[in-house]
């Protein structure tokens, strides 16, 4: 048998309810001025082509005159839109008295190799720290973001063109191997100290150094030889036929180079190169 509810009871447990909902509808906005997070770039440097370091400085200061118990602090790193790196700050609960300053320093590696194509000459790295807690019953956060543009160096892209004939000397051939070096950065690159091996139809013609720096402007290309000295005697008589008629070659160049650029925070890299293909012999 059901009892009928008490209208008082029933009264009561309607006001409780709504000053329960009065309370949560009006609970307040985090304070915002009651830390004060600094985020000042140390370094920047590049370790190779693909990869740099951006070295942070970082600061969280108590603006309050009472304690505050920060809960949460991060800092997340991004270039060009992908992430780098997400770093926990504070693992634990981190007290700060009145007007106390941390102060920290962290090394954020990035990797430009994976990053969308992009034409433009830099790529926008973007760091931004924030940090919530709590002082008292009030609930309290800040955040800062600090961004600054990351040299983007690419490599050299290397293409033969042809293989042309110098002079016949008895059972040797002189030959150059015409190639083409395209230089995508915004910037000027030399090519250097290239050591490099030719191989056509399969058989080692040559190995060699480029002794001069072939300098290359800002997206263009420029155009050099490799000298290559062919004996037929320990090549066969059909290279020497293939040649002398000028006939299409199959060919694989490959080498390693040293690549410079008028860059403080990379001045040179090492590149390896290995192309392939058929070209023509010409005279």
């Amino acid at each position: 048998m059901r009892h009928a509810r008490h209208p008082a009871a029933a009264l009561w447990a309607a006001l409780a309810w709504a000053a329960c909902a009065a309370a949560c509808s009006s609970q307040p906005e985090p304070r915002n001025d009651a830390l004060d997070l600094g985020l000042e770039t140390a370094r920047l440097s590049l370790t190779d082509q693909n990869h740099s370091e951006l070295e942070l400085g970082l600061t969280l200061v108590n603006l309050l005159d009472q304690a505050v118990t920060v809960e949460q602090w991060t800092l997340t790193v991004e270039l060009n839109g992908v992430r780098q790196a997400e770093l926990v700050l504070a693992p634990e609960p981190l007290r700060l008295d009145t007007g106390q300053t941390v102060r920290l320093s962290r090394v954020v590696a990035m990797d430009s190799l994976g990053l969308p194509q992009s034409e433009g000459p830099t790529a926008a790295w973007t760091a931004m720290l924030s940090a919530r807690g709590v002082a008292g019953r009030t609930q309290v956060e800040a955040s800062v973001t600090a961004s600054g543009a990351l040299p983007l160096v690419r490599e050299p892209v290397l293409s033969v063109r042809s293989v042309h004939i110098v002079k016949w000397e008895l059972v040797n051939c002189l030959l150059e191997l015409d190639v083409e070096l395209y230089n995508p950065n915004a910037f000027e690159v030399a090519f250097s100290q290239a050591s490099y091996a030719f191989h056509g139809e399969g058989y080692r013609w040559a190995t060699g150094r480029l002794n001069a720096p072939v300098h290359v402007e800002p997206l263009s290309t420029a155009a050099f030889c490799l000298p290559i000295t062919l004996n037929f005697a320990d090549t066969g008589r059909h290279l020497l036929d293939l040649v002398a008629k000028l006939q299409n070659v199959r060919y694989k160049l490959t080498g390693q180079a040293l690549i410079l650029i008028p860059l403080e925070e990379l001045p040179s890299f090492s590149i390896a190169f290995s192309k392939e293909g058929s070209t023509t012999v010409e005279r």
